[in-house]
């Protein structure tokens, strides 16, 4: 039953998807013996009022308060609707908290712009902290890494594996250098294997990555990078297999697009 005041998310047309929604008025339509009751709804973004069926209102979630701020971890989150997802990556992003977390997974969305949490004098503080330290790709390396190297034995561990995907423009490629200059920072790395590592990505952005539509920089390619540790658990080498590169792009491109950087 609806109330004075209870704010619900309410499902819109444009590109937020949902909306809170606070119940302004409800009233009931006696022209008829089928007459149902009418619930009024004005909306936080803009104050436009929408009025819904009692039986749609049935349908609507309640929505959390505005004013505490958003969760870091979605698991920590009492309501598990796509609206309450949605608006814990809006809020953390529109304050440049571009990582959420949902449980041992990492969100990233895609700034289109320098932000701070992703700066080298970021990536060593965030080494420190380790795996309890804020959402970000930092915290998937230290966890692999410390996986690698110890067990709750003690003993050695075993080879880890990170996944980054996602669509095109979603930031994979930073990802991947950030997940690299991450684990160099936690392994004490340096020299010429670390940096010939650290900058082959540029070598393969010149061959497999083109402008399109919709990314400036979009990789063509998938990729499976391998970083090898010695003894002293330090990085010795890196590996890097290239499949599914785009090549119908090298003899035409499609309109709005462009052939491979290095052309």
């Amino acid at each position: 039953k609806a109330s004075i005041g209870q704010v619900v998310w309410l499902s819109v047309p444009e590109a937020a998807a949902w909306v809170r929604a606070e119940v302004v008025a409800s009233s009931s339509a006696n022209l008829t013996e089928d007459a149902t009751s009418v619930i009024s709804l004005r909306r936080h973004d803009n104050g436009a009022t929408t009025r819904v069926s009692a039986e749609a209102f049935e349908s609507l979630h309640n929505a959390g308060d505005a004013s505490l701020p958003p969760a870091e971890d979605l698991t920590q989150l009492e309501d598990s609707t796509d609206a309450t997802f949605l608006d814990a990556l809006r809020r953390r992003y529109d304050m440049d908290d571009i990582y959420t977390a949902i449980g041992p997974v990492i969100i990233s969305v895609n700034p289109y712009k320098p932000v701070g949490g992703c700066t080298s004098e970021a990536i060593a503080k965030l080494c420190q902290e380790g795996e309890v330290g804020a959402p970000h790709v930092v915290r998937a390396a230290a966890v692999a890494f410390n996986g690698m190297t110890t067990t709750e034995s003690g003993d050695g561990g075993r080879a880890q594996s990170i996944l980054i995907s996602g669509e095109s423009g979603a930031g994979k490629t930073e990802a991947c250098k950030l997940c690299l200059l991450a684990l160099a920072e936690l392994s004490g790395s340096s020299g010429g294997a670390t940096e010939a590592a650290l900058e082959s990505a540029l070598l393969l952005e010149a061959f497999g990555n083109a402008k399109t539509v919709y990314n400036d920089n979009s990789s063509r390619f998938g990729k499976w990078c391998a970083v090898y540790f010695d003894y002293k658990k330090r990085i010795s080498s890196c590996q890097s297999q290239v499949y599914l590169l785009e090549k119908t792009r090298i003899v035409g491109p499609s309109e709005g697009e462009r052939n491979y950087h290095i052309f």
